[in-house]
């Protein structure tokens, strides 16, 4: 049940969380910038006078703006969480099969209450949702292209063909 938990937990974070974490970011740095120049202009006596926020306009106004939805770096930041998770899927059996080897140092089975014919079963489980787990990213993907409108499956086409192109 916990898996279930943990791969709802993935679907909230990968659809909306994760896409949505850069615009919520800009809105509160745009509200607490305006309701901070709105307390330096209503109270100067507190927060000193003009300058400091002459210099700061001058640095705002080299920031690119972040109004453009048409970027990839949702894209990006999207594949790169699903590389690290397939990564980490994939490493899993792998670490699980060094705690047992080396469950004496380790002592991880020991400080969790776990019996050594258990591991076993984590491992074939671990082993076991590799490909569920990969049909389920495919399926992620394919939602993501549609609610977010990214162009996903396009832009890596369009990463291979530089890759081939490239000069070596």
């Amino acid at each position: 049940t916990s898996d279930i938990v943990g791969f709802g937990f993935l679907i909230i974070e990968r659809m909306y969380v994760g896409p949505l974490q850069a615009e919520v970011f800009g809105w509160a740095y745009d509200t607490f910038a305006s309701v901070s120049e709105h307390f330096q202009a209503s109270f100067p006596s507190i927060f000193g006078n003009n300058q400091k926020k002459a210099s700061l306009g001058s640095s705002e106004d080299a920031l690119v703006p972040n109004e453009n939805n048409e970027t990839v770096e949702p894209l990006l930041g999207s594949f790169t969480s699903y590389s690290c998770d397939t990564l980490l899927l994939l490493y899993t059996p792998f670490i699980m099969v060094v705690i047992m080897a080396f469950s004496d140092e380790a002592e991880i089975t020991k400080l969790y209450g776990i019996k050594e014919a258990d591991m076993e079963y984590y491992v074939l489980f671990a082993l076991t949702i590799i490909p569920f787990q990969i049909v389920a990213d495919i399926l992620l993907h394919n939602a993501l292209e549609l609610l977010h409108g990214w162009k996903m499956h396009e832009y890596l086409e369009y990463c291979r063909v530089r890759f081939q192109q490239r000069e070596v």
